[in-house]
């Protein structure tokens, strides 16, 4: 498994990595800091090259896609970056980011790779259609824009599709992916996998350590004590591994902390003109990525940066400006702008469907108001995870520390607003709660990792804290008996004792049991067989029994090894199936499929060209071959109109798979499971004539058609 991950990590890593880093350093970065915030740089160049070459009619490829930066940021730093000119920044010691990557990526074998049970799994969720399916298109057609996406986007795809149209959807994250593809040749669920380790386990860790290192350079022991702190919320990046799948949120919320640290140097007070054009370049790069990714990061990046914004631009006409009059009127309408902004995209049509969707109040005001102190914010809402009391007394004092500190007071600002978000997401129904949450789909998981975003650098703060407070102890102690202190023994002992607490192994009394079960008082709500999937119904509650010990990082591995034995759409046995599709199907055939029976996610899994690759129907209008193939296919030989439509669409062969779990599964999450849908497919029998059977594996099919 982890050879098969291997390939895919590295290059996904020079992919996002490499033209950033280049783009970062010809703009006067210093190499380190370019290196640690060059993956929005990368993402924002590949949005805008993308475009340009789907704008052209130029299916692009990984060389076509990076050669031009790399090639260009070659020549603009020999002939225009001479002597080493760099912007003032904080010095960044070549270590600090090693440190934080290995802290990341050994986490991240424990706690994610050694929890796969195999490189290619996948979670198996309503959004999955999009991400695989897209991914692989892609990948297929070098079509790298967000404009005009669709599953179908080779020309031979198109001339195909059942609902012809084409749709915006934010694909940055999945043009990463696809360049990954097409340079490793790896089955999607793959490099999607190793996608996820590289930016929970890499890109969010650097984005920290950008944070840290430009707001406490005087703080050596809070920029070390970081690269454990970050890793330690069980809300982020953890829980997000196995919930959704959200990825392009995922990616988004991993990279945020980077466009905030450039807000922030945009906003210093020591910088010259050319440096703060250079910054709001950067920082525009850095949105368009951003955006692109996900909008909900581009709102979660605002409820982080509008306090760095009001405090800065304070600060800024406070120098150039007597009293505090002008100062505050600024800032204040600063301040106005963006909440007019927030209220303008609340109200516009374009955001309605997501700032609507509803997901309910799961908990009462105390105990909401528990929840926030102990970071256990969704407790109630999914499964139950066990309070973090170390690490929310470190985000505690860090808050406090950051409120005493002048020029950090807005750390601490911007995680009580993402607190006031979360309070009203867990506790409060109406208008204002959708207002305030509803760019986040009213989740309350992706709001607590807004949360985390926010608590990070507190926790680092607060860590650092301990550190002090013990390193003086022993200082005192070692004087008085004319001993030295070692710092470094130390510190490694501190981060030591502090893994061992917040990451401590899942531990059970002797006779004790746990096991998943339904909520009571959920249960007559639906009938049994279908709240699997059921996004109504709060049931994803983890019940225990008395005398069990447990830990945060206990109950994500039982979370975690939950949620990826589900097997909704591709059961097991389907999944083989799937796969020994390719010892008869040709690689270009097209093959008629029923997608109820989620065979629409052969395309994403492994590359086969089925008719239907979706379950639902984007809105757009229906072909007459469509209509005919689904509802009539089993009628080939006597039905001259259903014959013409699949010679049209030049179909060879038809997969059935097994229906069982289907109904129960995500396909009727928001009631779109038919079994009349695609009678048509699915009456076919090895019985019905114009149909060869060529292969059968239990209840699941494969025809080649016969008829002339």
């Amino acid at each position: 498994m982890y050879a098969q991950l291997a390939v895919p990590f590295l290059v996904h890593a020079l992919v996002l990595f490499v033209p950033g880093t280049l783009i970062l350093r010809c703009l006067r970065f210093d190499w380190i800091w370019a290196a640690c915030l060059s993956p929005l740089a990368t993402i924002g160049y590949y949005c805008l090259i993308g475009q340009v070459y789907a704008t052209l009619g130029i299916a692009a490829n990984v060389w076509l896609m990076m050669l031009p930066a790399i090639i260009c940021c070659v020549l603009a730093y020999h002939f225009l970056v001479r002597n080493n000119e760099c912007i003032d920044l904080p010095k960044m010691a070549w270590w600090l980011p090693l440190l934080y990557i290995t802290v990341g990526l050994g986490l991240g074998v424990t706690l994610f790779l050694t929890r796969l049970t195999r490189a290619e799994i996948f979670l198996q969720a309503y959004d999955v259609t999009e991400h695989l399916n897209l991914t692989r298109a892609l990948a297929d057609s070098g079509h790298f824009s967000s404009l005009g996406t669709s599953f179908y986007l080779e020309a031979r795809d198109a001339a195909i599709n059942p609902y012809p149209g084409t749709y915006f959807y934010p694909a940055s994250w999945h043009i990463l992916c696809a360049l990954v593809v097409q340079a490793t040749g790896a089955d999607v669920p793959v490099v999607i996998n190793a996608s996820e380790y590289l930016f929970g386990c890499v890109v969010w860790p650097l984005s920290v350590l950008a944070l840290l290192q430009f707001t406490c350079p005087d703080k050596r022991e809070v920029v070390v004590a970081g690269s454990v702190a970050c890793m330690s919320f069980i809300n982020f990046p953890w829980v997000l591994f196995i919930y959704g799948p959200i990825y392009p949120n995922f990616a988004g919320f991993s990279s945020i902390l980077g466009i905030v640290t450039v807000f922030a140097m945009l906003l210093s007070d020591d910088k010259t003109p050319l440096e703060r054009g250079i910054l709001g370049g950067t920082f525009v790069l850095f949105g368009i990525g951003l955006g692109l990714l996900h909008p909900a990061a581009i709102f979660t990046a605002g409820v982080l940066l509008v306090p760095c914004g009001v405090y800065r631009i304070w600060k800024l006409t406070a120098q150039k400006r007597e009293g505090i009059i002008i100062p505050s009127v600024v800032a204040g309408a600063f301040l106005l702008a963006c909440c007019a902004f927030w209220y303008f995209c609340f109200k516009h049509p374009a955001f309605h469907d997501i700032v609507w969707h509803n997901w309910p109040k799961y908990t009462q005001t105390w105990q909401g108001l528990f929840n926030i102190i102990t970071l256990a914010y969704t407790y109630q809402y999914w499964y139950e995870f066990t309070a973090q009391l170390l690490l929310g007394l470190c985000v505690i004092i860090g808050g406090v520390y950051a409120l005493h500190t002048p020029g950090r007071q807005w750390l601490a600002v911007s995680y009580l607003l993402t607190c006031i978000i979360m309070f009203f997401c867990a506790t409060r129904e109406g208008n204002l709660r959708q207002l305030l949450t509803g760019f986040w789909y009213s989740d309350a998981l992706r709001v607590a990792a807004m949360c985390v975003l926010a608590a990070a650098p507190l926790a680092a703060l607060g860590l650092g804290w301990f550190y002090t407070v013990i390193l003086d102890f022993v200082d005192r102690y070692n004087r008085q008996r004319e001993r030295t202190t070692h710092a470094p023994k130390i510190a490694t002992a501190c981060l030591l004792l502090f893994l061992l607490l917040n990451f401590l192994p899942e531990s059970e009394m002797p006779g004790s049991r746990y096991e998943l079960v339904l909520n009571d008082k959920y249960k007559a709500a639906k009938p049994l067989d279908q709240w699997h999937g059921a996004s109504e119904i709060k049931v994803r509650s983890l019940t225990r029994t008395y005398h069990s010990f447990h830990t945060p990082f206990g109950d994500y591995r039982a979370a975690f090894d939950a949620k990826m034995s589900e097997a909704r759409v591709i059961s097991p046995n389907e999944d083989i199936f799937i796969r020994r599709l390719s010892e008869y199907v040709p690689q270009d055939a097209v093959v008629i499929n029923d997608p109820m029976d989620g065979s629409f996610l052969t395309y994403g899994l492994k590359n086969v060209r089925c008719y239907y690759r979706n379950f639902i129907d984007h809105g757009f209008e229906e072909t007459r071959e469509s209509m005919l193939i689904r509802t009539n296919l089993d009628h080939i030989t006597t039905n001259a109109a259903v014959r013409d439509a699949v010679k049209k669409i030049g179909a060879e062969y038809v997969i059935i798979m097994s229906h069982k779990g289907s109904a129960s599964s995500f396909i009727n999450l928001r009631g779109d499971y038919s079994k009349t849908y695609a009678c048509g497919i699915r009456d076919i029998t090895p019985y019905t004539e114009g149909f060869e059977l060529i292969f059968r594996q239990g209840d699941m099919y494969l025809y080649r058609i016969t008829a002339e």
